[in-house]
């Protein structure tokens, strides 16, 4: 099964948005366990204190309750990592190097992003493919 790994960006995107997108075809391909997530505790808690902030309280209109719970569907449903930092930093974002050591770490062929300045730039680090949402919906789940 091909792994992955979900930058907070894309993860956010798929549970806040309303109308069908990259990010929201990527989670329910998730969901439907159509590829295995790779993630870690620090991925997860980046996500969920995103989701808490006030400004997407105001789109999602969540409790953090609610939140939680949508973040321990991930946890259950994915394959989780330890943090473990990289030797040397590879993002011009250190915070952003947490995908990278999942991806390897996990053995995923793909991190996911929307960051344009600091995975994306990246292309292909030790052999996984750093992707937008878009390639890896038209890729790698609908190939043609």
């Amino acid at each position: 099964m091909i792994r992955a790994v979900l930058d907070t960006n894309i993860v956010v995107s798929a549970l806040i948005t309303k109308k069908l997108s990259p990010p929201l075809a990527i989670y329910r391909a998730f969901i439907a366990q159509r590829f295995l997530l790779v993630t870690s505790l620090r991925i997860l808690e980046e996500v969920e204190d995103v989701l808490n902030r006030d400004y997407l309280v105001k789109v999602h209109g969540w409790k953090p309750a609610q939140v939680s719970s949508r973040i321990e569907v991930l946890a259950n449903l994915a394959m989780m990592v330890p943090d473990i930092p990289l030797a040397q930093p590879v993002s011009r974002d250190p915070d952003d190097d947490m995908f990278i050591s999942a991806a390897l770490l996990g053995e995923a062929a793909y991190i996911v992003s929307g960051d344009q300045k600091h995975l994306l730039n990246i292309g292909v680090y030790q052999g996984i493919r750093i992707i937008t949402a878009r390639q890896f919906a038209d890729e790698v789940l609908n190939p043609s």
